[in-house]
């Protein structure tokens, strides 16, 4: 599953990868058609394999991913596309500037990592670095035709899908007074985009231009760091150069808990906030939700590949669209600042894998957020522990009274003994929000 990289991120074996068609490589780096549907190239039909699933908030991001299986992609190279894409069809919850944890299940080796790229200032961005750290150590395909879909979107414009309509309409007013949200996000009587509106993001195009071309070095220590430092400092933020230099994607080890059957794995705190393994145990008592407070605070997206690997990522920005103005010339929403943001609470995937056979059994994510730990656990509960349907458990098993609908929004992945298969797993999303499950391949 490794594809070791040079000094300069070109991956070494780059030629034993699997060839792509010539349609679906202009499809990825050039756009070469109308970005209305340009996902049907990777025809999810692919004879009788079984080539992953995947599950996000934002359809088109999940559409991508699981393109992206059916490429001869890895569960992590699913992620690292769908993450980009997010930044272009749900910017109110992922962006570049966002920061992040990432559960990676290796069947290979048969290993469970952390990936934590939360920066410890929030105007450092956390996704390129922690993107690009999970490419390089789990993926198979380029980095490039993994930005690729994003920058096309970007670029040329991508429907407003309802995921995103519904969240622009309540933080239209404070959004749309910053100038530079205003140009992306207002049409031209004023109002905020709607859904089936053409989105089109230029800036944000020509960033993940950037990021597809030159990699992510150049944005933490070449001519585009000096650039992001003075981009922040003229709209008012603090960010050094030494600071963006020094950041790094930390690989950590998770809590492992084991069980009857299987060992159930979860990100430690603060990643997934102080309470996540206490409430699992049953050594801290539920607060009380908090609907009422903040906003969705992330989002989250889970992938399993036809090799039964996993990755599970919660990333967010803080609170929807962060703190809801854009970076002139970067397209990158800003995120939450302020005294005592120097993390993201909440952001705590869940992954399970069986003791004796090594199989993935269990992957979850959802947006990070005060609710967000004991609302994972309860999900977890109800499909690993009390036998629940994985849809009932992702919809009703995780909600308490006095929770909004959609407060916490978990994706999530169940595969049954026997290795990944259609018939054996099973992939949902969160029914009180507007996103997409989908399998690749067309396995008998």
């Amino acid at each position: 599953m490794n594809s070791p990289v040079n000094a300069q991120g070109i991956r070494r074996d780059a030629g034993r990868q699997r060839a792509v068609p010539a349609i679906l490589l202009c499809t990825l780096l050039t756009a070469c058609g109308s970005i209305g549907n340009p996902f049907g190239v990777f025809a999810s039909g692919s004879g009788q394999r079984f080539d992953g699933m995947v599950a996000a908030d934002e359809p088109r991001a999940a559409m991508i991913g699981r393109d992206v299986l059916a490429a001869g992609g890895t569960a992590a190279d699913a992620v690292v596309a769908m993450s980009f894409a997010l930044t272009v069809t749900l910017p109110s919850q992922a962006g570049i500037a966002a920061g992040g944890v990432c559960m990676i299940y290796d069947h290979d080796k048969n290993k469970v990592e952390t990936l934590n790229f939360v920066p410890p200032n929030p105007m450092i961005p956390g996704l390129p670095r922690g993107m690009y750290a999970l490419s390089a150590k789990y993926g198979r395909l380029r980095w490039g035709q993994l930005v690729a879909p994003a920058e096309s979107m970007a670029r040329l414009g991508a429907p407003v899908s309802r995921a995103f309509a519904r969240q622009i309409g309540p933080v239209a007013g404070t959004l749309l007074a910053d100038d530079a949200a205003r140009r992306v996000y207002a049409k031209a009587d004023g109002q905020p985009v709607g859904e089936g509106d053409i989105l089109v993001q230029s800036t944000l195009g020509a960033t993940l231009s950037r990021l597809r071309t030159r990699g992510v070095g150049d944005i933490y220590a070449g001519s585009w760091a000096d650039s992001l430092v003075a981009s922040v400092t003229a709209a008012g933020g603090s960010l050094t150069s030494a600071e963006l230099r020094d950041f790094l994607a930390k690989w950590q080890s998770p809590v492992a808990l084991p069980g009857a059957g299987e060992t159930l794995y979860l990100a430690d705190a603060p990643a997934a906030g102080p309470n996540e393994v206490q409430l699992w145990n049953g050594h801290v008592a539920e607060v009380a939700p908090q609907a009422a407070a903040g906003g969705k605070s992330g989002t989250g997206l889970v992938a399993v590949d036809g090799n039964g690997s996993a990755v599970a990522c919660s990333i967010g920005l803080g609170e929807d669209f962060g703190a809801r103005r854009l970076l002139p010339d970067t397209g990158l929403v800003l995120p939450v600042t302020g005294s005592g943001r120097t993390e993201l609470p909440g952001l705590g995937p869940i992954l399970a894998v069986d003791a004796g056979s090594k199989e993935f059994r269990y992957a979850a994510a959802a947006g990070g957020g005060t609710d967000a730990p004991a609302v994972m656990v309860r999900v977890a509960r109800a499909a690993l522990v009390d036998g629940a349907a994985l849809g009932h458990a992702v919809a009703e098993a995780g909600r308490l009274p006095g929770e909004a609908d959609g407060s916490v929004r978990v994706n999530a992945i169940r595969c049954a003994s026997g290795g990944p298969s259609s018939g054996r797993c099973q992939a949902e999303t969160d029914p009180h929000g507007f996103g997409l499950a989908l399998t690749a391949g067309n396995p008998g």
